[in-house]
C-alpha cells in the first residue's frame, strides 16, 4: 500500500472525524474517566478545522490512494519567556485506522509532524501518552522519544 502523508483538507473531514471517534473509543475503553460531550464530533470539527491553515499548527494526513487512513496534529507551543528556547513542539494526537496499525503509518505520521516542527525551528518535542497505551509508547520510543516528565492527576470532579 503506498502511503502519502501530507496536509489535511476539508474534504478529508469525514474520514477524520470517524478516525477521531476511534480514537476517543480506545481512550475510553482506557480510562473510564475520560467522558465526552454528547456533540464531542461535531464540536473537534469546528476546532480542528481552525488549524488546517494556522501556521503555529499542522494538521496531517496518511493518504492511501485518496482514503484517510490516519491522521495526526502537531502545534509549536511557548513555554513562559524564561527559557533559553521558549517555544517546543507538541505531538497532540494522532489516530490510525485500527486494520492498519503496525504497517508504519503511525511512524510515517510521527517523522512527518517532527520533521514540520524541526522546521519551526523548536528545540524539543514532547507528546501525552497515557501509560496504559503500549502501542503509543512503543510507536514514539522508536521515533525517538524517551521519557521526560511524569504527568500526575487528581480527579476533582466526574
Amino acid at each position: 500500500m503506498d502511503i502519502e502523508i501530507r496536509r489535511a483538507k476539508p474534504n478529508d473531514l469525514p474520514e477524520m472525524v470517524e478516525l477521531w471517534k476511534q480514537l476517543m473509543g480506545f481512550h475510553q475503553d482506557l480510562d473510564p474517566t475520560y467522558k465526552l460531550l454528547p456533540d464531542a464530533a461535531e464540536r473537534w470539527v469546528k476546532y480542528i478545522v481552525t488549524k488546517f491553515d494556522d501556521d503555529e499548527w499542522r494538521v496531517l494526513v496518511a493518504d492511501a490512494n485518496g482514503r484517510v487512513v490516519g491522521y495526526a496534529v502537531a502545534a509549536v507551543q511557548e513555554y513562559p519567556p524564561v527559557f533559553k528556547n521558549p517555544q517546543h513542539g507538541f505531538v497532540q494526537e494522532i489516530a490510525v485506522r485500527e486494520e492498519l496499525r503496525k504497517q508504519g503509518i503511525g511512524r510515517a505520521l510521527v517523522d512527518a509532524a517532527v520533521e514540520w516542527l524541526a522546521g519551526q525551528d523548536v528545540a524539543e518535542t514532547t507528546v501525552r501518552i497515557d501509560e496504559r497505551n503500549p502501542a503509543s509508547l512503543a510507536l514514539f520510543a522508536s521515533a525517538g522519544f524517551d521519557r521526560f516528565v511524569a504527568v500526575k492527576r487528581r480527579i476533582m470532579k466526574e
